[in-house]
């Protein structure tokens, strides 16, 4: 997410999680400060239960299936039936949805920003926004009505397209990094099942039981 470019300016990167959403300042692709807002993707559920009287599964669905992140493109004619807590069935209009969802997202980007500000005095030269909830349609319009020089940064890696991997891909990412600088290198194969499936050996025994055969087990046994 932080390109050659941004690794000599001073920005800010905004992580919203499940419970909490992490805003840290970096310099020069160094992190300076942090802090941590204990408000997060998971409040948007409890927002939308609480206002339709419903289960936090079916609030869930709602928020990732239903609703947008920006209500002023939202559809009154657009809905979705469900049953309330008293077993009554309700319905709910995408706009109605969204209002919730577009109050609570500029809630949690408003005190963000509030906290870059109070982290640094220096320049801004980017805000990265992420996190699982960024994945909601229209994420990238709130982003814009609350920042002018904001992105949404994306986890693009194959297995892990979905921003809500962003901290475990980071993570890994991390390791990596350090353990190249000590020149050293790691694998979830051990040897013997790298060199089988590098050809090594004329014939190829995998046991059913390793994480390789396992791998060929999934992708040609269906």
């Amino acid at each position: 997410m932080i390109n050659s470019k941004n690794s000599t300016e001073v920005g800010a990167l905004i992580n919203i999680g499940a419970s909490k959403t992490t805003v840290s300042i970096f310099n020069k692709g160094i992190i300076t400060s942090s802090e941590v807002i204990d408000m997060g993707g998971d409040n948007i559920d409890y927002d939308i239960g609480y206002v339709y009287k419903i289960n936090r599964k079916d609030a869930l669905y709602i928020k990732e299936n239903i609703a947008l992140a920006d209500k002023n493109v939202a559809q009154v004619n657009e809905s979705i039936v469900v049953e309330d807590k008293n077993g009554d069935k309700i319905k709910i209009n995408q706009y109605g949805a969204s209002e919730i969802v577009t109050s609570r997202l500029e809630e949690i980007l408003n005190l963000a920003k509030k906290q870059i500000n109070l982290l640094t005095k220096k320049e801004i030269s980017y805000i990265i926004v992420t996190g699982g909830v960024t994945e909601t349609v229209e994420f990238k319009n709130v982003v814009n009505y609350v920042f002018k020089k904001a992105v949404v940064g994306d986890v693009l890696e194959i297995g892990a397209r979905h921003n809500k991997f962003v901290t475990g891909v980071g993570l890994i990412k991390y390791y990596d990094s350090r353990l190249r600088l000590r020149n050293r290198d790691f694998s979830i194969f051990s040897i013997e099942e790298q060199e089988e499936l590098s050809g090594i050996h004329k014939k190829v025994n995998i046991s059913e039981n390793s994480i390789l055969g396992k791998l060929f087990g999934y992708f040609f046994d269906n």
